[in-house]
């Protein structure tokens, strides 16, 4: 799932020339991002969107199904159920 993401993202970069300056962010954080060291935000979604001429939304729904997955792969207690009361 990592390396997949961070292959669409370096494809649209290689494909369009997008880099730091385009999304007016730093070299380190883009970077960063590329390598999957740091998360899409709400904010850089939007950047991507317009740059990219793709409606909102798509790179952070990516960056929420992997940090899902990420919350998968990791031991955790069980919860009970909650039954409702109405």
């Amino acid at each position: 799932m990592v390396r997949s993401l961070i292959r669409v993202f370096t494809l649209v970069r290689e494909l369009l020339g997008i880099g730091a300056s385009n999304l007016g962010i730093s070299r380190p954080h883009f970077s960063k991002i590329l390598n999957g060291r740091a998360s899409i935000t709400a904010e850089m979604d939007l950047k991507l969107s317009e740059a990219l001429g793709q409606p909102p939304g798509l790179w952070i729904r990516m960056q929420v199904a992997y940090d899902l997955w990420q919350a998968e792969q990791k031991p955790r207690q069980h919860v009970e159920r909650l039954n409702a009361v109405l």
